[in-house]
């Protein structure tokens, strides 16, 4: 169920768009995107930058197939263009440490940048750089107090990933990659 509002202006196109299903607990109404966006500029709950859409491969598990990069979260990106066959994305993305036996106190955003290219209709590429901090909070042993002692780990990641519409059988097939590496970067990664 979604809710797209788009219109024009001086300055370009002004969207909101807010989309939701019923798989949340008990099927209850869960939000999966919730954004503004002006021209080049976004602000929400969307698909990180750090994922490629267009590389996704179809599969009957509603939640996506494992170990690709499948995050939607809390963003402000720009996206600027540079001519007709490529565009970059520049994204301050919400840190949300996912930390055992502790808690998550990250207090600067996960950074994204991401570069697409697609010279025509039946190919792109798109590589992806994230840089992070985890930073978090020791429980006491046995309780769910935390104890003050915090650590911090800077992670990193690199992601690339493609399409190619194979036009030997049917427009419809496509060949799709994606090649993901870094470390601390669990939380992009569908399980």
């Amino acid at each position: 169920l979604n809710f797209d509002f788009r219109e024009s202006t001086r300055a370009g196109i002004l969207r909101a768009f807010i989309e939701g299903d019923f798989t949340g607990d008990g099927n209850t109404f869960k939000l999966r995107h919730a954004f503004g966006q002006w021209d080049r500029v976004l602000a929400g709950q969307t698909w990180s930058a750090f994922v490629d859409t267009n590389a996704t491969p179809e599969g009957v598990d509603f939640e996506g197939l494992n170990a690709r990069i499948n995050v939607r979260q809390s963003q402000v990106r720009f996206s600027p263009q540079f001519g007709e066959h490529f565009s970059l994305e520049l994204s301050l993305e919400d840190p949300n440490p996912q930390i055992q036996n502790g808690s998550g106190i990250t207090r600067i955003p996960d950074f994204v940048v991401a570069g697409r290219f697609q010279p025509h209709q039946r190919l792109h590429l798109k590589a992806a750089l994230l840089a992070r901090q985890i930073r978090g909070q020791e429980a006491i042993p046995g309780s769910s107090e935390v104890d003050g002692g915090i650590e911090k780990q800077y992670a990193w990641g690199y992601s690339l990933s493609g399409s190619f519409s194979t036009p030997y059988f049917d427009n419809r097939d496509n060949l799709l990659f994606q090649v993901n590496k870094g470390d601390g970067i669990g939380r992009y990664v569908n399980d």
